[in-house]
């Protein structure tokens, strides 16, 4: 059985991103997630999260909400932000 190759690009990058915000904010929820809005611990999670990646990427706010949209960002902004989820697009050849 073949694995699927992984895929590293502007979709799988806001993918990933929107799923470690969100992961975030379900580890803090006191409340279900449709009742989000009702939940201080949750949004300030997530809100805490975005921080996070993105300082730990050392990418502007910018470049950072294009990249949770899907649109397609700078190679090297990228890569920081592949590596400030702990995952290395190197490691299959397709970081740079």
């Amino acid at each position: 059985m073949t694995l699927p190759k992984p895929s590293f690009d502007a979709a799988g990058l806001a993918l990933f991103l929107q799923a470690h915000v969100m992961r975030a904010g379900a580890l803090a929820a006191d409340l279900a997630p449709d009742l989000r809005a009702n939940d201080p611990a949750r949004r300030n999670a997530e809100r805490g999260e975005r921080v996070r990646l993105r300082k730990v990427a050392d990418v502007s706010r910018e470049i950072f909400d294009l990249a949770l949209a899907g649109k397609p960002v700078m190679p090297g902004h990228r890569r920081r932000l592949w590596l400030a989820m702990g995952i290395d697009p190197d490691l299959r050849g397709q970081g740079r």
